[in-house]
């Protein structure tokens, strides 16, 4: 088999995790997430995990270099000559394109959604140290990261949609028939 990245994009709590996890436990794909990225360079930095120092030391680092997230992440892959991977969290319009290009069919961007209600009640129930304190705050913060990384644009760029809006087993559902109608693309391409 040929080499498989999926990218994932989507709002706030719908549910990317969710299916880096079930993509990992059930296809064996190895899962990078960009967000994770930002916080281990939070804790390097010894500043507290806040979406507001998040989007510093993220502005911080786009400044050195705007695509240094996105070209560490594919030369991991390339050096450890991963062959099923999911970039978790992709948000600004060149994290994807720029695998796009790289690694052209074998890349699928995936756009996954819900409602902004479901998503909320998902935040604070996951209880992370940067949950907004109330549903207002997380519209608020949704509008301000909306605009921080032109999400319309990047999710414009999406090949498909999952609503995450059901059960899990649904999600799972969905994940599955979107993968089994990729890999059958892909093979149509050899």
């Amino acid at each position: 088999m040929r080499r498989i990245i999926i990218g994932l994009v989507g709002p706030i709590g719908c549910g990317k995790g969710a299916v880096s996890n079930y993509l990992r436990e059930k296809h064996g794909f190895k899962i990078i997430t960009i967000g994770d990225i930002i916080r281990e360079e939070l804790k390097k930095r010894n500043l507290e995990i806040t979406r507001e120092n998040s989007y510093k030391v993220q502005a911080e680092l786009r400044r050195k270099d705007p695509h240094y997230i996105i070209k560490s992440i594919i030369e991991k892959i390339k050096k450890n000559a991963w062959e099923k991977v999911v970039i978790d969290g992709i948000r600004y319009p060149h994290q994807a394109r720029i695998p796009q290009q790289v690694f052209g069919k074998d890349f699928l961007l995936i756009l996954i959604n819900a409602s902004s209600k479901i998503r909320y009640e998902r935040l604070v129930r996951r209880g992370r140290e940067d949950k907004p304190n109330s549903y207002e705050e997380f519209l608020e913060q949704e509008k301000k990261e909306n605009k921080i990384f032109n999400l319309k644009e990047t999710y414009s760029l999406a090949s498909a949609e999952i609503m995450n809006e059901s059960t899990i087993l649904e999600l799972h559902k969905k994940i599955d028939n979107l993968l089994s109608k990729f890999l059958k693309k892909k093979q149509n391409f050899k």
